[in-house]
């Protein structure tokens, strides 16, 4: 299966602001398709720090994201969106110094990954997923069956700017 080189960002608050147009192309795409979705709206909810959203990036192009919404207790990870080229592919990590790799992930599974991992970092015991298409049951079974595996990064720090904004708001930590 071939192979293709990601790196995964983040846009929160004022945290990786130069991705948001490649975001807002990617959300306007899943718009159409699924027919929900307010990107001006998002954009509020990222600035007032009550959400994130974690897009990849292959050679500097936004290929695909996940949101995480923290507002709600445990935070929900959900709106997946991948370009429908990369779907298939096998991703490698690169410059995302916060995540280990992973053999045989393609890109969804480590958006799935990321968000469950910052938001176990930042103090929730439990991350919920909503995913909003028909493969929203594999994605779930699939993540259940890693998150053992994942444990072992909860206790890194890592990326140290974002999660110490989030730290210093502790309506979004559970303690």
């Amino acid at each position: 299966m071939e192979q293709v080189r990601i790196e995964l960002k983040i846009l929160y608050r004022d945290l990786g602001e130069e991705y948001w147009k490649g975001y807002r192309e990617l959300e306007q795409k899943f718009e159409k398709v699924v027919g929900l979705g307010d990107v001006p709206a998002w954009k509020g909810h990222l600035e007032k720090e009550q959400r994130m959203v974690i897009p990849a990036l292959c050679e500097a192009k936004p290929v695909g994201y996940i949101r995480l919404d923290l507002l709600n207790q445990p935070p929900r990870m959900g709106w997946l969106y991948v370009e429908e080229e990369f779907r298939k592919k096998i991703a490698v990590l690169e410059n995302t110094p916060w995540l280990k790799n992973e053999e045989s992930y393609k890109i969804w599974q480590y958006l799935i990954k990321a968000a469950w991992v910052i938001g176990r970092r930042v103090g929730n015991e439990k991350i919920e997923s909503v995913f909003h298409d028909e493969a929203a049951p594999k994605r779930r079974e699939w993540r259940n069956t890693q998150m053992d595996k994942w444990e072992n990064e909860v206790g890194l720090f890592e990326p140290k700017e974002l999660l110490e904004s989030i730290k210093h708001k502790p309506e979004f930590v559970k303690v």
